[in-house]
């Protein structure tokens, strides 16, 4: 609750609004939009890495969503939004659909983090870049107010845990032998 009063007044900032309009990218929707485009691009062109690539980036993030929305459901936390307007805090077991109880876990955390990972996982070559932006994509969501430091923490872990299972369940591409 200290971080989130602490970066509140940095919220309209030219920078922070700057990074939301990035931020926005690691929402399950463009997410799995570009996951299915890379499928799709190695499908067409028949770039096996390519389409392996996607499909894990697909699985992923697929798994991600559905283990955040596990935690989401069983957890009613008011946004950090509210404790600032309004300063109203809640973390309770609870099943509310009402957005503003709905911050723990961060979606946008752990479906960008597992999806980065899987990319990652087929293309290691550009692994640093691909995580530096879904740290960018996590992080970014304090200074929002759209998620506590532990909402990112939590998500993050579930995004990290659903690549982990999907790496553990889709075969590895195969080296040819020298």
């Amino acid at each position: 609750m200290a971080v989130a009063r602490a970066v509140s007044p940095y919220r309209n900032t030219p920078v922070v609004r700057a990074i939301s309009h990035f931020a926005k990218l690691g929402d399950q929707p463009p997410l799995m939009t570009v996951s299915s485009a890379v499928l799709g691009i190695g499908l067409l062109t028949g770039n096996k890495r390519l389409a392996r690539a996607g499909l894990r980036m697909i699985a992923a993030n697929s798994l991600a969503l559905v283990a955040k929305n596990f935690v989401k459901e069983r957890v009613d936390r008011t946004r950090p939004e509210l404790l600032i307007r309004e300063g109203r805090y809640e973390m309770r077991p609870g099943t509310s659909d009402d957005h503003a109880k709905r911050s723990f876990p961060s979606g946008h955390s752990a479906c960008a983090t597992a999806t980065t990972r899987a990319f990652a996982r087929e293309y290691p070559e550009y692994g640093q870049p691909a995580k530096a932006a879904s740290s960018l994509i996590a992080l970014s969501q304090v200074p929002r107010g759209t998620h506590y430091p532990t909402d990112v923490v939590a998500g993050s872990v579930i995004g990290f845990l659903a690549e982990w299972a999907v790496d553990k369940l889709l075969p590895r591409r195969r080296k040819k032998p020298d």
